[in-house]
């Protein structure tokens, strides 16, 4: 009876700590959405840039270098978010980042953040209407 009760006790904690563990913090991911669409938007501005020329190339690091810093933080940010989904797409997402607002890059990067955005959004919309259904 004692083992039964202490497992029973231990398994009920187990689910309560994995179900927190899987609630998402919407506020969260809607402020490493909003750090992202601003990594996007200044990729898009560093590739129009002509940074073939070492002079423009220099320019544009010394403008837009700390943002390749931001992506890392940003990258560090999203592995501890709980909700493995959000975690997935948001971590292409700061992958796509870093290499869109690298200076010498073809700004290749930057669609693919947009294409992770549209996926969270529509798991954040899903997942809001599952939660106003139970209220």
């Amino acid at each position: 009876m004692k083992t039964f009760i202490l497992t029973s006790i231990f398994l009920f904690s187990f689910f309560c700590l994995v179900n927190a563990e899987q609630s998402a913090n919407y506020r969260e991911i809607n402020e490493i959405i909003s750090q992202l669409e601003i990594l996007h938007n200044a990729g898009i501005k560093i590739k129009k840039l002509n940074t073939v020329e070492v002079s423009e190339l220099r320019g544009c690091v010394d403008k837009y270098g700390h943002l390749r810093n931001q992506a890392k933080e940003l990258r560090a940010k999203v592995q501890n978010l709980p909700v493995y989904k959000y975690r997935f797409e948001l971590m292409v997402a700061a992958d796509s980042a870093f290499t869109c607002v690298y200076c010498g890059g073809t700004g290749r990067g930057c669609e693919d953040i947009q294409n992770s955005i549209k996926i969270v959004r529509g798991y954040l919309d899903e997942d809001q209407a599952v939660e106003s259904n139970h209220k």
